[in-house]
């Protein structure tokens, strides 16, 4: 199961820097719903409005309406959370994971959620956790074909790379 803010961090990281952040502008869920492009859905905006408060700042008017701008801290500490939970999962879950040290499973972790959402709040959550950089990605170079004889390979192989 996928915690709904997930699908939120993506267009809320966006609108914190664009549109909700403005002058410590708060905005109304429907307003969110909206921008964010979410369908409507029955029960959809009841489960946005019990996700927003874990990486926004919420602010009630008149016991009525509550409106809600995204907080970059409150955001990296729900993360960091989520990381160690998702750590803890890991290692319970396939003994392969017993190989990693605790830098080695962070660092997969983080990258694992880095999958769901930008770049720059995975690069956030890198920096709060005391990690470094990620690496950039590099091209994949041919490796050089090892110098073996015909006679040392598989038949099979041999006959692949007579054919070629």
């Amino acid at each position: 199961e996928v915690h709904p803010v997930f699908f939120l961090l993506p267009g809320l990281s966006g609108l914190g820097a664009r549109q909700m952040d403005r002058a410590g502008a708060f905005s109304s869920l429907e307003h969110i719903v909206e921008s964010l492009a979410l369908p409507r859905r029955p029960g959809l905006e009841a489960l946005v409005a019990r996700a927003l408060p874990d990486i926004c700042d919420a602010k009630t008017v008149m016991d009525d309406e509550t409106y809600y701008r995204f907080n970059l801290d409150k955001a990296l500490d729900w993360l960091a959370g989520k990381t160690q939970a998702l750590m803890a999962l890991f290692s319970r879950l396939n003994a392969a994971f017993a190989l990693y040290d605790e830098a080695g499973l962070r660092a997969y972790t983080v990258d694992y959620l880095g999958e769901y959402m930008p770049p720059a709040l995975a690069a956030a959550l890198r920096t709060k956790l005391k990690m470094p950089a990620a690496a950039e990605p590099q091209a994949k170079r041919k490796a050089p074909a090892p110098a073996t004889t015909a006679s040392a390979k598989p038949a099979a192989v041999a006959a692949a790379a007579a054919a070629a």
